[in-house]
């Protein structure tokens, strides 16, 4: 995956469900997008991508994820999925980081008081090839349970 300039919007099957993908830029000039698309679509659940090979942007990806939530056209009681992505040949550098520790990095709890989001998490371990990250497989196994969870509010 190379990161997203401005939006993507793609169906993707995970298991069962269609799940419909709305990928937004992390660039805080994409905000308005974000905002556009809040408005306009039902929005069950986000899934957040964080590099944590790039410790001095933490703080940043923190303030995107909660501006993000701070949006008026969000529904409080959203899923959050948060993933932590480390490419493989850094890995061992980040081994003694633990996800909860990335959890209280990223504030989950103000997150989850603040909105009554309910969150999760994970690592994924992803290889550099040319520059663009691979390993969909391995993700869509991790984002099946997350898309399960969004089939249920959907049915309510």
């Amino acid at each position: 995956m190379k990161p997203t300039e401005g939006f993507n919007y793609e169906v993707k099957k995970i298991g069962n469900t269609n799940v419909g993908i709305f990928d937004v830029s992390g660039d805080p000039t994409q905000y308005d997008v974000i905002n556009i698309i809040t408005k306009s679509v039902n929005i069950s659940g986000i899934i957040f991508m964080v590099k944590i090979n790039k410790l001095d942007k933490l703080k940043e990806a923190q303030q995107a994820l909660h501006l993000l939530f701070s949006s008026k056209y969000l529904n409080k009681g959203l899923k959050l999925f948060v993933i932590y992505n480390r490419p493989n040949e850094e890995k061992e550098s980040y081994d003694w980081m633990t996800q909860q520790l990335f959890d209280n990095l990223m504030k989950l709890e103000v997150l989850k008081n603040t909105f009554n989001v309910e969150y999760n998490s994970a690592f994924h371990d992803c290889f550099q090839v040319d520059s663009q990250l691979s390993s969909s497989e391995q993700l869509e196994t991790k984002l099946l349970p997350f898309s399960k969870s969004l089939t249920k509010i959907q049915k309510k």
